[in-house]
């Protein structure tokens, strides 16, 4: 279950959103236009969460269904 201690969490009923760093990633919420991106701590790459965006070769992006989330979308690097 998705808790707010997670790297990046929003509850869609209650509005609350959180955003952690972690031993790995960086979280950078204060890109401006760019939206929510992490940033590995150890090769400085960057992970945009935009679904428009094209990801590097290395990131690839999942999304999950499960009725008991409006969305769930996971990101391997």
């Amino acid at each position: 279950m998705p808790k707010p201690t997670d790297l990046s969490y929003y509850n869609w009923k209650t509005g609350v959103c959180a955003s952690n760093d972690s031993p790995n990633f960086k979280v950078d919420s204060g890109s401006g236009e760019s939206g929510l991106l992490f940033r590995n701590k150890r090769d400085r790459k960057v992970i945009n969460v935009n679904p428009n965006i094209k990801l590097d070769e290395n990131v690839s992006r999942k999304e999950v269904y499960s009725p008991d989330y409006t969305q769930i979308v996971l990101y391997d690097h």
